[in-house]
């Protein structure tokens, strides 16, 4: 008796109902571990992040500390505190000038801190330091 005529088979497409898994059981792992590794391997940042060195001091009155902005053109360092009289306890030399460091001057011991910030930009965060005097 002659076989009954029967559709013609789909074509074999790779990716279709885990075709490359049945056919080679190997190739997911392979194909998973690729994607991985081109992932950890793309491309580096476009530029490293700003920091400030040192981010936190302790002074004595009298005392001076070059606070230096790395990756990043600094626009202006200020000083500010969160309670009242911070202004008495450090300064900005002015006779220091450079485009990427200040120096800070303890000028009397304070039971506050005082920030340093290094504005880096429009719409980019500050960098923040932190000076104690004591």
């Amino acid at each position: 008796m002659p076989e009954p005529h029967s559709a013609p088979a789909p074509p074999f497409v790779p990716y279709a109902s885990g075709a490359i898994m049945k056919r080679w059981p190997g190739a997911a792992l392979a194909a998973f571990t690729t994607a991985i590794t081109t992932a950890c391997i793309g491309p580096p940042p476009i530029a490293p992040s700003p920091i400030i060195e040192p981010d936190a001091a302790l002074l004595h009155a009298g005392e001076t500390r070059i606070f230096r902005v790395l990756n990043a053109t600094v626009r202006q360092f200020s000083l500010s505190g969160d309670t009242r009289g911070w202004m008495a306890c450090a300064s900005i030399d002015p006779e220091y000038h450079t485009n990427d460091s200040v120096r800070i001057v303890a000028e009397n011991a304070c039971s506050t801190v005082v920030y340093l910030s290094a504005d880096v930009g429009p719409g980019r965060t500050p960098l923040v330091a932190v000076v104690a005097v004591r």
